[in-house]
Order: structure tokens, then C-alpha cells, then sequence
């Protein structure tokens, strides 16, 4: 694996956050919901290669003593690989660090390298949000799972 960082990801990595969102998400957020991302709640982690490249990002929002993932997303040419669950993991240890009790998640029943990940993990299903995600003509179920930190 290359050389990599975990840190705080920044307003100002909003330009290759986008980039990338255009690129691996579905249904990608626009700039002002990325905007809106960095506020008293946030808690953004950005994955770094050398020379500070973005390489994927998660956006966090924190309340009391909970966390969820509202978005994680590694480029596309680095996916696969190990990187998310990287991401992942620093993000748990970070919370636990902060006393954060419970993160929780909410991801597309078809997204299946996203539910191993997450089940390798610990996280466990909560619910089902029925016709949850805009599928084509169609919807998608939403899956709810969580972790105890």
C-alpha cells in the first residue's frame, strides 16, 4: 500500500471533494450540501497521499454522544483496496477518543462492497427505510445499521 495520512478534511478540499463525488457517487452532492457538511457538528476526515492529495473523504455528523456517517467515498482507481475500511477505522478510533457511544450509517441495500465492509466492522442491521434512494425509475431500500463504540 502507498503512503498515506488521516486528518481533518478542510473547506478548503471542497474542489477535489466534488471532483471526486462526481465521479463514485450515484447521486452526488452538490456544493452547497458539501458546504453545509463543515459545521459545529462535523467531524471530517480526509484520506491524504503523498503531496496531500485527496484520495477519499467522510463526512461525520456528531450529536451528544453519537455519530453518523452521512458520507464516505474513496476515488475510484484507489477503491477496493482497503482504503475505505482504513478511513473507517481511524474515524472509530477518533470517536471513541471523543467518548462518542454509537455511530450509525444508513447505505443502499444494492451496495454490497459497502454492506461487507461495513458488517466486517462490527456494524449491525438496525431497519429497513422502504423506497428510501431514487434507483432509476425506481427506489432503493435504505439499510440502518449501527456500531456501540
Amino acid at each position: 500500500m502507498m503512503n498515506y495520512q488521516v486528518d481533518k478534511l478542510e473547506s478548503s478540499d471542497l474542489s477535489q471533494i466534488m471532483a471526486i463525488e462526481q465521479r463514485v457517487q450515484h447521486h452526488p452532492w452538490n456544493e452547497s450540501l458539501l458546504q453545509q457538511s463543515f459545521n459545529h457538528l462535523s467531524y471530517n476526515l480526509a484520506l491524504r497521499g503523498k503531496e496531500s492529495d485527496l484520495l477519499g473523504y467522510l463526512f461525520c455528523r456528531v450529536v451528544v454522544d453519537e455519530g453518523e456517517l452521512l458520507n464516505i467515498s474513496i476515488d475510484r482507481n484507489l477503491q477496493h483496496q482497503g482504503w475505505g475500511g482504513h478511513l473507517l477505522r481511524s474515524l472509530i478510533i477518533r470517536l471513541k477518543m471523543q467518548g462518542i457511544h454509537r455511530i450509525m450509517l444508513e447505505v443502499r441495500a444494492s451496495n454490497q462492497p459497502a454492506l461487507r465492509l461495513y458488517k466486517r466492522l462490527g456494524f449491525n442491521l438496525d431497519g429497513v427505510r422502504k423506497n428510501y434512494y431514487p434507483s432509476g425509475d425506481t427506489r432503493e431500500d435504505a439499510l440502518l445499521m449501527s456500531r456501540i463504540l
